[in-house]
């Protein structure tokens, strides 16, 4: 670069072209304000800018997120060239959506008379980049039908927006065309994987992988990524092998990956083997492998050897800070936190968005008063808090948790502005605190601002009126969503279900389900499972159980509770026995405190008290407190005296700190002493017990 410079300045005589060809460089290079300080001295020598010169700077641009002077060249391009060519509309659709000015970027795409294949795949990538799957795949079809072929990357960002949206048939359909146009290359191989996987079709993203001719390290990773995220370790961990045989190099993102999952899943033996995997394979320390290694050991609890980690990185950005800030936040341990705090701005790391977020998250669960007072005095005199909406949002959400709703409705107030985050926060708050009435009436000011609701600002809306049975508004946010093109998201409706059966609407709960047409996840077929066990419908959730089955979904243990607790509610003993069997059994599920209680109570409920004694003691330890008190509540219901005593010595010995145990020992002792027996000695004289006589 310092030669291409020192020529350009030893040119007497320099046109146009020298000037572009310097800029050009400047701006390929990344570096703004030179090529910028070239472009005012060329107008200074009253020579006219090309159209390259222009798509050289907007580029530059777009990698900075430079809007000031993205903006100020668009003034200029339109006075210089009153009919742009399709290279610099398609320069500016890029350079407003990198710098998220989503509508300047749809105005500009609009104008454009003739529309080449990169305008119209520029904003298709720009609305999955926004999260708007819908308006990408609608997209797509209109470039379609004016007579565009689209090109790979047409057809990544139409299966990027089919992920998003979970649309499998949709999917299929633009895999077929990527398939008819000359076949599967790497790239868009890596985005139908991801496709498949959100879309709950593991088999067909492992087709992909093993069909795609050309495998190259991004393909790999894309694989290893959809298997980490199924929390299918031991096959990532087998292709990372894999792909060393092949002779390819697992690089920063296939580590990376597969740390953020062990972390997930609280994977910490394969973190570790990973972890010296990694260390042996020659790969440059990097800093986000160690930000990744301290977020896996983080998650899977290990705080000592998490902070050992961040204590050996030689760099350190803000990334490593928030998040050893986030790992003492999320323990509870709020000095040690605040210290972490306080370190990264002594050693000049200025918190971001991220940083006081998670310091905000932890007042969640605790309110050390003096530590609130620092953190609010220091956030509301930096910028940070008065520029992001991100953190004002996150203000409005904690004082929620805290029942706090003047305050909550004073930052709203002092506002400048309000996103759809912001609108979400403030009716979840009034949600959670049964304010219907104030639910409706904050979405209809949201409307009437001009902010439109997302699938969020639904599924909140929804969930507030299943709480307080609201069937009539339900179903009016059901016809808001179904005009807004929302209620085909499984979240949703999921949502919608719940609530229909919480109102006691099973046909509309059905309808919501059938709507998703073969393409429910794991929590849809829950949640339908969950709306028949409520109403005592256990032949109907048994055999919905097997479709998800036949779907070749693998239930989880929501899945089984929900059968449990229809057999509980339908009196059908042997049909739970042989379920909760199947969980343990067949799919290696640990049963809950919710599973073994279900299934005591129900057996406690049809006298089957040898049956239900037998598997209150095979039940885990650090689980047994509901089935205790559930079984206890069955002795007494049936006067099983001997086996309430039994049963009480039991629960004693194994957890005698629990004033539930005695209140309904209590109660078994009285019914004890109108027969002449006693068993005081196996109570004592526990300070519960006196509590509860008290």
């Amino acid at each position: 670069m310092s030669d291409a410079t020192k020529l350009f300045n030893s040119l007497t005589a320099k046109d146009v072209i020298f000037w572009t060809a310097m800029i050009s460089l400047y701006a390929k290079e990344g570096q703004l304000d030179e090529a910028f300080h070239l472009f005012d001295k060329m107008q200074h020598q009253y020579l006219i800018p090309t159209t390259v010169t222009f798509v050289s700077l907007l580029s530059v641009c777009a990698k900075h997120t430079a809007l000031n002077e993205g903006s100020r060249l668009h003034t200029l391009i339109v006075a210089e060239f009153p009919n742009l060519d399709i290279a610099l509309n398609n320069a500016l659709v890029n350079m407003y959506g990198r710098c998220d000015c989503l509508d300047d970027a749809c105005s500009v795409f609009d104008n454009i008379v003739e529309k080449n294949v990169v305008t119209w795949t520029s904003m298709i990538t720009l609305y999955d980049q926004k999260g708007y799957g819908r308006a990408g795949i609608l997209l797509f079809h209109r470039m379609q039908a004016e007579s565009i072929m689209p090109n790979q990357f047409s057809f990544v960002g139409a299966i990027v927006a089919c992920a998003c949206l979970e649309v499998l048939d949709e999917g299929k359909h633009v895999h077929t065309q990527v398939a008819e146009s000359g076949g599967v290359d790497a790239v868009a191989g890596a985005a139908l994987l991801n496709m498949y996987e959100k879309c709950s079709k593991l088999e067909d993203a492992e087709k992909i992988f093993n069909a795609v001719a050309t495998q190259d390290q991004v393909l790999w990773n894309a694989m290893i990524s959809v298997y980490t995220r199924c929390g299918k370790l031991r096959e990532a961990i087998k292709l990372l092998e894999c792909m060393r045989e092949q002779g390819l190099r697992p690089d920063k993102v296939t580590f990376s990956n597969i740390f953020n999952a062990c972390g997930a899943f609280s994977q910490k033996l394969n973190g570790e083997y990973l972890h010296t995997y990694m260390m042996e394979s020659d790969l440059e320390p990097e800093l986000i492998l160690g930000n990744s290694l301290v977020r896996m050991y983080a998650h899977c609890g290990d705080i000592e050897h998490s902070r050992q980690v961040f204590d050996g990185l030689i760099e350190r950005d803000v990334v490593s800070w928030t998040l050893m800030i986030a790992v003492y936040a999320t323990s509870g341990q709020s000095e040690t936190m605040f210290y972490y705090f306080d370190q990264m701005q002594q050693e000049g790391q200025l918190p971001d968005k991220v940083t006081y977020i998670s310091v905000l998250d932890s007042f969640r669960t605790t309110c050390l008063q003096t530590h609130w007072k620092r953190l609010r005095a220091r956030l509301e005199s930096s910028d940070i808090f008065h520029r992001e909406l991100a953190v004002q949002n996150a203000l409005i959400t904690l004082f929620g948790k805290w029942g706090n709703l003047h305050d909550a409705e004073r930052i709203f107030t002092k506002m400048a502005e309000h996103d759809v985050v912001t609108w979400n926060a403030l009716i979840a708050l009034y949600g959670d605190h049964g304010e219907v009435r104030s639910v409706f009436k904050t979405f209809r000011a949201m409307l009437d601002e001009d902010v439109n609701p997302n699938t969020v600002t639904f599924i909140t809306i929804v969930s507030a009126c299943a709480s307080q049975a609201h069937f009539i508004e339900a179903k009016i946010m059901h016809m808001w969503a179904v005009e807004g093109g929302f209620h085909t998201d499984n979240t949703l409706a999921t949502a919608l279900l719940t609530t229909y059966g919480k109102c006691g609407s099973i046909e509309d709960a059905r309808s919501c389900f059938d709507l998703l047409k073969g393409e429910q996840n794991l929590l849809a077929w829950n949640a339908i499972i969950a709306v028949h066990a409520q109403h005592g419908q256990a032949k109907e959730a048994i055999e919905i159980f097997q479709q998800m089955e036949q779907a070749r979904l693998i239930p989880d243990s929501l899945s089984f509770l929900a059968l449990l607790v229809a057999c509980s509610h339908a009196g059908l003993p042997h049909e739970a026995r042989r379920l909760f069997t199947m969980m343990v059994h067949d799919y290696d599920i640990l049963p809950s405190a919710d599973h073994c209680g279900c299934l005591i109570d129900l057996f406690g409920r049809t006298g089957r008290l040898d049956e239900a004694e037998t598997l209150l003691h095979s039940v885990p330890s650090q689980s047994q407190k509901l089935p205790f008190a559930t079984m206890l509540g069955a002795c007494k219901s049936e006067n099983n005296e001997g086996r309430g005593e039994r049963v009480a010595k039991y629960a004693l010995e194994s957890n005698s700190h629990n004033p539930v145990y005695y209140v309904i020992l209590t109660n078994i002792q009285s019914a004890l002493l109108k027969h002449g027996n006693d068993f005081s000695d196996t109570i004592g004289t526990s300070p519960c017990l006196s509590a509860v006589e008290s």
